[in-house]
C-alpha cells in the first residue's frame, strides 16, 4: 500500500446511493414482513388456542418445514449471489430457474406427500401416540411444505432482477391474506383452520410469485409446469402404489410395517424417476453433493 502510492478516498455518488437505498428498503421490508409472517401463527394459536394446541402445531410445523428449513431456504441463499452474477443474461436465468425447479421439485414432493399420506404414522414412531392429535394439522402444513419449497426458487431469482419490489409485495399479500383467514377459520376448524390459513396464503403468494416472475424473465407457466411434471408424475404414481398396496395387504399397520412402506414409497419413486430420467437424477446427486 505505502509503495503503489495509492491511497482510498471518500466519494460520494447520490445516484448510485439513492439507488442501492431504493433495492435496500425493500429488501429490508420484505425481511421485516417475513420476519412477522414465519413467527404470527405460533403467536396466535398460543394465544387462541392455548399451550397444548401450540405444541401439537409445533411439531406438526418443525416437521413439515424439514427439508425448507435445512436445505431449499440455504438453497435460496446460495442461488441469489449466483443469479446476481448472470443478472444481464435473461436466458441464462430462465434456464437455471427451470432447472432449479426440476431439482427442488424432485426432492420436495415425494417428501411431502409421504408426510401427507403417513403422518400418523410419522408421528407415533418418532414421537410418540401422545402427538397423534397433530396428524390433520401435519397433513395440512405438508401441503404447504411443496409450496414453500417451490416459493424458495422464485425470490432468488426477482432479487437478482433487481426487483425487491415484487419480492415485498409477495411476502406483504402473504401476511395480509392470513391475516384475514386466520380467525375466522380457526374459530370454525379451531387448529387445522390455522393451517388451512398458513395454506391459502402460501398459495397465493406462490401464485404471485409466478405472475412477478413471468414478467420479470420472460418465461412461460408452461415450462415451469413442464420442469416440475417429472417429478410430479412420478410423486402421483408413487402414492398410487402404496396406497392400493397398502389397503390391499396391511390395513392395519404397525411401527414396522409403517417404516417399511415409508422406505417403499423413496425407492418407487426413485425407481419411476431412474426409469425414465437417467441423466436427470445423476444431476440431482451431484446437486446434492454440491450443498
Amino acid at each position: 500500500w505505502y509503495f503503489s502510492g495509492w491511497k482510498p478516498n471518500f466519494e460520494f455518488n447520490k445516484k448510485i446511493a439513492l439507488e442501492m437505498f431504493h433495492f435496500g428498503k425493500f429488501v429490508l421490508g420484505g425481511s421485516l414482513v417475513w420476519f412477522l409472517y414465519s413467527n404470527l401463527d405460533n403467536l396466535l394459536v398460543g394465544k387462541l388456542l392455548g399451550i397444548t394446541m401450540l405444541g401439537f402445531y409445533g411439531i406438526a410445523r418443525n416437521t413439515s418445514n424439514l427439508l425448507n428449513d435445512y436445505l431449499f431456504n440455504k438453497t435460496g441463499l446460495i442461488m441469489y449471489p449466483a443469479y446476481s452474477k448472470i443478472q444481464e443474461s435473461q436466458d441464462v436465468i430462465r434456464n437455471v430457474m427451470l432447472k432449479t425447479f426440476s431439482y427442488v421439485s424432485t426432492i420436495a414432493l415425494p417428501f411431502h406427500l409421504v408426510i401427507l399420506i403417513f403422518a400418523p404414522d410419522i408421528l407415533l414412531l418418532v414421537f410418540g401416540e401422545k402427538w397423534l392429535p397433530a396428524t390433520d394439522i401435519l397433513r395440512v402444513l405438508a401441503i404447504v411444505g411443496i409450496f414453500r419449497a417451490l416459493n424458495s426458487v422464485i425470490w432468488p431469482a426477482l432479487l437478482a432482477r433487481g426487483k425487491a419490489k415484487a419480492d415485498f409485495q409477495v411476502n406483504l399479500f402473504q401476511l395480509i391474506t392470513f391475516s384475514i383467514f386466520v380467525i375466522p377459520l380457526t374459530s370454525y376448524f379451531k387448529l387445522v383452520g390455522v393451517g388451512i390459513a398458513v395454506l391459502l396464503a402460501t398459495i397465493i403468494s406462490f401464485g404471485i410469485g409466478l405472475f412477478r416472475i413471468k414478467k420479470a424473465i420472460s418465461v412461460s407457466y408452461t415450462s415451469i409446469f413442464n420442469s416440475i411434471r417429472p417429478a410430479l408424475t412420478g410423486s402421483l404414481l408413487m402414492v398410487f402404489i402404496i396406497l392400493l398396496t397398502k389397503n390391499t395387504f396391511h390395513r392395519d399397520s404397525n411401527g414396522f410395517v409403517s417404516s417399511f412402506y415409508i422406505i417403499l414409497s423413496f425407492i418407487i419413486f426413485f425407481l419411476l424417476n431412474y426409469s425414465t430420467n437417467y441423466r436427470y437424477l445423476i444431476e440431482i446427486k451431484n446437486y446434492l453433493k454440491n450443498k
